[in-house]
């Protein structure tokens, strides 16, 4: 009898210890996610503010523009604003901690691996400033996708994404204000262009990348221009999908972990901003894996955003809707190699 009731209170002792862990672990798991929801929620309020929009790092010695051409209007939701406005709504002075492309020129910001970059010194010619601007001036003008199609740099490529970028994902070009600079260089031994508006992004400013294809004219470099992602931000957090998926991003330093990425000992922290920088992610790799310590020497080059390519995957299963894997490091800024 004695035994028995021994074996009855070890089992009730078993019973309620087991039942205590459970409680805990649920307690456990509403607070990470209350925790994550809140954190997600201030990082979304405050992704658009003036505090990360005011990051731009400038055009060294830029070429100002005599008599700036204000961007004619296009389609529906893309409305320029005017050039003779100082402060028009939604627009950004620029700060001094964030990486464009005119880092192009920088040497510093430049692997050795990169594709060979060559500056071109000298104000832009007036017939090359005519030839970009009319560009972009009928390119504003095009009343769809399809007749942009022509301006831009490999269409046979660059076609399919147009039409997954304004039909699927239902995105629109950015805004552009002012013509604020230009730059002028050759990457890969093709001649660029590139002219900086202003802007209401996360860096204060719009980049146009114009390339000289194989018959002298001037091209739009699309992907860089809208900052063409494989999936539109919103669905991606919805769909939370483990395949590898591109994105442009402005990213920085992170300092947020949770949910299957707790271990900040283990894994690194960035944090990440859709081009028109109203969505919000956390992308995460080993602090000791080789892309980790490749990821971490990149944001190493300012405490600001910076306009990066990564590989993007949810983890399988899914704790969240805002943390995700760093799967590579695709490109160091939106242009890529000719």
């Amino acid at each position: 009898m004695v035994i028995l009731v021994l074996v009855a209170l070890l089992i009730i002792g078993g019973l309620a210890a087991g039942w205590s862990w459970y409680v805990a672990v649920l307690d456990s798991r509403a607070r990470m996610q209350e925790l994550g929801a809140k954190y997600e929620k201030r990082v979304v309020q405050t992704a658009g503010s003036a505090d990360l929009a005011a990051r731009s790092l400038g055009l060294p010695n830029p070429q100002p523009i005599a008599t700036p051409a204000t961007p004619a209007a296009p389609p529906p939701a893309v409305v320029p604003a005017s050039p003779a406005a100082d402060n028009s709504i939604g627009m950004v002075k620029a700060g001094e901690n964030s990486v464009s492309l005119a880092d192009l020129m920088r040497k510093d910001s430049v692997p050795e691996a990169a594709a060979s970059i060559t500056a071109i010194d000298g104000e832009l010619p007036s017939e090359l400033k005519s030839a970009v601007n009319d560009v972009m001036q009928t390119y504003w003008q095009a009343p769809t996708w399809q007749d942009k199609l022509t301006l831009v740099r490999d269409p046979d490529k660059t076609g399919p994404l147009m039409q997954d970028y304004y039909e699927v994902q239902k995105q629109s070009d950015p805004v552009s204000g002012r013509l604020e600079g230009s730059i002028r260089f050759r990457f890969n031994n093709v001649e660029v262009v590139s002219l900086s508006y202003s802007s209401s992004r996360v860096n204060g400013k719009v980049e146009v990348a114009l390339l000289k294809d194989s018959s002298g004219k001037w091209k739009l470099d699309w992907d860089s221009y809208t900052g063409y992602s494989e999936m539109a931000w919103d669905q991606f957090k919805q769909t939370r999908p483990a395949e590898s998926k591109l994105f442009r991003t402005f990213a920085g330093p992170g300092e947020y972990w949770n949910f299957e990425f707790a271990e900040e000992s283990k894994y690194l922290s960035v944090h990440m901003l859709s081009p028109d920088g109203l969505v919000s992610l956390h992308g995460y790799c080993e602090r000791e894996s080789s892309l980790g310590r490749e990821v971490a020497s990149v944001l190493s080059r300012t405490s600001g955003k910076q306009p990066l390519v990564f590989r993007l995957a949810f983890p399988d299963k899914a704790e969240s809707d805002h943390c995700v894997r760093i799967l590579g490091l695709v490109a160091e800024r939106w242009l890529m190699p000719p």
